[in-house]
């Protein structure tokens, strides 16, 4: 092996004690590089002068417009002299080099191969995601729109039903909130205003005193105080869990038990009701004054809204069309139906905003996967903490109905853990001790002692929900459609409606009647209907993946999943089990101890299934074997007992037998010499087979193997499947190639196991991470995960996909379509006021009904 290093980099003098053990040789120094050869794997050489070559591992953010780029720039660097690896993960944009190089020399490396590569400063872009209230769907467009214009923001995503802006920033909270409020002054940041909070609480008397001195100090807390009641009072604008550790920290000891919000009533319910009295009272009594007092109760609110707006030179919100609409329903002396209109639209509004928050609450609950506090043993005794500060390595316990907040590994005790929200499998597992359970798994009814494997941050609902996070700013075709739509529909519709007031006098209409047929459209001009449905149904229809075991990214994929025309596979772990072992010896020319000994003894320093399959064998023993370095894509060789082996495919050497078998074929050769060639195979899922019949019900027209095992093999298992085609033998590059070219025919899922096949998911228009639970590379990837092996999960996918843009496109025609009725209606002077408001409000609450039928999937 022949090395090079930057002799600044490079203490001489160890350079020259190795070369005294003999352990290198040709020591050359030339410009600025010390080179030598040596027989040493790297790893020992890393190990010899690593106190003189300062490696360092530099993460840079970095922008790239195609996964095949990306790998062209990952390779080039990876054959340069100064650079031990490289690795650019293209979903996540974030290239990371361990080089001897520094930041400056490695962009300008990257650019030599592809210019258009964009680095992008980590510490001046921040991801920023707020839990805000808005009233309206358009008002929410407008804030979004508002804020895209800014240069110093980007990947802005405002979604109304889920109360979410999510945004990508170089501007600080305050700025941001500035921005925001003078596009829409009525919008509220719930994660940064303060909530009144009520806290029932175990606490020592002494102690309260104690408490409250210390929560004062917090600059976030504005008032606190104990009630009549011993409850603790607070109005700060932290989070419910971020008061209470900031409570434990000041006072240890202190218990909670139960928290909420005082929310501040705003009485439209009561001062609806109240109109709807004095509107009766008017008509029983024939006082119209009374009529006009009923409309100003239901509705000051609404014209102070609409007054405030005009000063901002806003004319098309929902407030200002409903004013002037119902005024000039008053004008024209129809006082009752003006008041009705009103208290109508009011009643419309209130229902609305409970559908879509009860929606909210229930989606929010099957995507809720994080655990309470966790009683952590220290110096013997259980003390309560959060899962933030729980470490590695900590001891904790999960009691009955609790869900467990870290992976860890059981350490005493045996029960049944739920783990439907991670898997959608409904079947309790039983868990004992040594068996790993995972972070978001409900325990049953028995206590576990468990030992964490990884910190909150890392554990897998931790992971999920970060998912979640980064796939809601992905929005469907439709969502961006429905964005564009209501910029211009409000306007054309307001221009239709003054149209109409204008020249149907010409025609003999009278002008009170113009006027009455103008505000009717008016009212039927806001396009909340669509705004509010789209982003719930996709909401909804997530909530209804996570719950059947499948987490999908962002809506652009669920939405893309309903058009797909092929999928390719990956094979070994995908379609198999990915549990391999030997099932046949072939060539055999020594006794198969000997035979495994040597195999063994070099895939020892192996993690491959395949040397996993070799080291289960009962024969034969482990030996240190030396030297050992892998033939990339051919297999290893090494030193054993002093003699030189090779273990892999037939690529090893010239003149080796081709085989015929349909498994896998591991040649083992020792100083030239074929000892033996074990056959070597992999279980197809019992499942495969009908999952494919379904997915060709489904719509699919063509299904693919694509895989680096032998041909025969991956030909074999497609014959097995009754599949369409099958590549095998593909290196990375030319999967990811292959995919290119079936990308062309039409949209195309790639299902993969998420480890080794990250370029490939990154460059499939819908990627499907198999067993993804736990791995970092299926989670950063792909669009979905399947949360566990099982295949089904896919047609499931695809099914949820369909129901959730059937209804969509419902939603869409039945708002159009009675929006379009009513206008024509008013045009023609045979619709009324309640008929407008029912295109408005009633379309809208309807479209929402409709909408939460994506949480109710079931397999037919």
């Amino acid at each position: 092996m022949y090395l090079i290093y930057p002799v600044e980099r490079v203490d001489k003098d160890r350079i020259q004690e190795a070369l005294d053990k003999k352990e290198i040789s040709g020591v050359q120094y030339k410009d600025n590089d010390v080179s030598f050869e040596t027989n040493l794997s790297f790893d020992k050489v890393e190990e010899l002068i690593h106190s003189s070559v300062h490696y360092s591992t530099l993460k840079l953010k970095a922008d790239i417009d195609c996964p095949n780029c990306a790998m062209k720039v990952q390779e080039y660097l990876k054959k340069e002299k100064y650079v031990l690896d490289a690795v650019f993960n293209y979903q996540k944009k974030l290239l990371t080099v361990t080089t001897l190089l520094n930041k400056d020399e490695i962009m300008a490396k990257a650019k030599e191969i592809e210019d258009e590569i964009v680095f992008l400063d980590e510490e001046k872009w921040i991801k920023r995601t707020y839990k805000v209230d808005i009233d309206c769907e358009d008002c929410a467009l407008e804030v979004e729109e508002a804020l895209r214009k800014n240069p110093n923001i980007k990947d802005v995503s405002f979604n109304y039903p889920k109360g979410k802006l999510i945004l990508t920033t170089t501007l600080s909270d305050k700025e941001i909130v500035k921005l925001a409020k003078e596009a829409e002054d009525e919008i509220v940041f719930l994660s940064l205003k303060s909530n009144d909070y009520i806290f029932s609480l175990t606490i020592n008397e002494e102690d309260k005193e104690k408490l409250i001195a210390g929560l004062r100090e917090e600059d976030t807390i504005k008032k606190v105080f104990f009630d009549k009641k011993g409850r603790l009072n607070i109005s700060s604008s932290l989070s419910e869990k971020e008061i209470m550790k900031k409570a434990k920290s000041i006072v240890p000891s202190v218990s909670f038990h139960t928290s909420s919000i005082r929310e501040k009533k705003s009485y439209t319910l009561e001062r609806t009701i109240l109109s709807i009295i004095i509107l009766i009272l008017s008509y029983v009594f024939s006082l119209p004054l009374l009529s006009v007092v009923s409309y100003l109760i239901a509705g000051y609110d609404v014209i102070f809204k609409a007054l405030k707006n005009i000063t901002k030179g806003k004319l098309f919100d929902e407030n200002f069309l409903m004013s002037l609409a119902t005024i000039a329903a008053l004008g024209t002396g129809n006082l009752e139906e003006a008041a009705a209109v009103m208290i109508f639209y009011q009643v419309g509004e209130f229902f609305q905003d409970k559908a879509t928050d009860k929606s909210r609450d229930s989606i929010g609950k099957l995507l809720d996967l994080e655990g309470d506090a966790v009683e952590v043993l220290s110096d013997g005794e259980w003390k309560e903490t959060e899962p933030e500060d729980v470490r590695k390595g900590d001891v904790f316990r999960a009691k009955s109905g609790e869900r467990i907040a870290l992976d860890a590994v059981v350490q005493e005790g045996e029960g049944f853990i739920d783990t439907r929200a991670l898997t959608g499998e409904s079947v309790p597992r039983k868990v004992k001790a040594g068996d790993t359970v995972l972070s978001g798994s409900v325990n049953g009814d028995s206590t576990l002692i468990l030992k964490a494997v990884e910190e909150y941050e890392d554990s897998t609902a931790s992971k999920i929900m970060k998912l979640v996070e980064e796939g809601e700013n992905k929005k469907a075709g439709s969502e961006k459609f429905i964005t564009v739509f209501s910029r211009y529909y409000t306007p054309i519709v307001c221009l239709s409606a003054l149209l109409l007031a204008l020249i149907s006098p010409l025609f003999g209409v009278g002008i009170k009647e113009s006027i009455y047929r103008a505000a009717m459209l008016l009212v039927i001009s806001c396009p909340c209907a669509l705004v509010l449905s789209v982003p719930l149904t996709y909401f909804a229809a997530m909530g209804a993946s996570a719950k059947n075991g499948i987490l999908i990214k962002g809506d652009d994929a669920l939405e893309k999943m309903s058009h797909i025309s092929s999928i390719a596979f990956d094979k070994t772990g995908t379609l198999t089990e990915g549990v391999f072992s030997v099932q046949d010896i072939k060539y055999l020319s020594v006794d198969r101890e000997h035979l495994s000994t040597v195999a063994k003894s070099l895939e020892a320093e192996s993690t491959h299934p395949i040397a996993t399959a070799i080291l289960a064998l009962k024969e034969g023993e482990v030996k240190k074997a030396e030297n050992v370095s892998v033939i990339k894509g051919i297999g290893m060789e090494g030193i054993v007992d002093g003699k030189k082996v090779k273990v892999g495919s037939h690529k090893l050497m010239e003149g080796l037998p081709r085989l015929e078998d349909k498994g896998t074929l591991v040649y083992v050769i020792e100083e030239d010499r074929l000892l033996g060639v074990y056959v070597i195979s992999d279980k197809i899922k019992s499942e495969a087979k009908p999952v494919m019949e379904k997915l060709k019900k489904a719509g699919v027209k063509k299904l693919i193997i694509l895989s680096g095992d032998r041909k025969e093999i991956v030909d074999d298992t497609r014959i097995k499947l009754s599949m369409d085609e099958s590549y095998g033998e593909l290196l990375p590059l030319e999967k990811l190639n292959k995919v290119e070219e079936i990308k062309k025919e039409g949209t195309m899922m790639y299902v993969g196991d998420g480890i080794n096949d990250a370029p490939t998911l990154a460059s499939a228009d819908v990627a499907v991470a198999m067993g993804g639970v736990g791995s970092d590379s299926a989670i950063e990837a792909s669009d979905c995960v399947i949360m566990d092996d099982d295949l089904n999960r896919i047609p499931r996918a695809i099914a949820i996909s369909h129901k959730t843009n059937t209804i969509v496109k419902q939603n869409i025609a039945f708002s159009l379509l009675v929006k379009a009725m009513v206008f024509i209606m008013a045009l023609m002077g045979i619709a009324n006021m309640w008929i407008a408001v029912f295109a408005d409000t009633g379309v809208s609450l309807i479209a929402v009904a409709n909408s939460l039928r994506a949480l109710m999937y079931k397999e037919k």
